[in-house]
């Protein structure tokens, strides 16, 4: 007779037994906050792994209005690559410091967009 095995697991969070915050969102592996700008092409998959980004989040990015959409090579309906250097300079483009909406709210109220 085979034995079944319970796992048993721990809920509190490994950040916490460390005596750190523990982080919100998915986790992510070292080094995963910055794509190495490349011309390498990716898949959704694997930006998704270097990034920390869902794959649901690139797709939903990718089909943006075309002014907004992150740059990508379709070579049919289910072949989709990014070149990581096309990554960066998209991510970069949305770069900002601060709460967005305060940013948003001195643009109104200086006469910017």
């Amino acid at each position: 007779m085979i034995q079944r095995r319970e796992l048993t697991r721990d809920p509190t969070p490994e950040s916490a037994r460390a005596g750190r915050t523990p982080r919100i969102g998915r986790a992510r592996t070292p080094g995963s906050a910055h794509v190495e700008p490349s011309n390498e092409y990716l898949t959704l998959e694997e930006l998704a792994r270097r990034t920390g980004l869902s794959v649901r989040t690139l797709r939903h990015y990718i089909n943006l209005p075309p002014d907004q959409a992150l740059p990508c090579y379709r070579f049919s309906a289910r072949v989709v690559r990014v070149r990581g250097s096309d990554f960066e300079t998209w991510a970069l483009q949305r770069r900002t410091q601060g709460r967005p909406d305060v940013v948003v709210a001195l643009q109104r109220d200086l006469g910017g967009a």
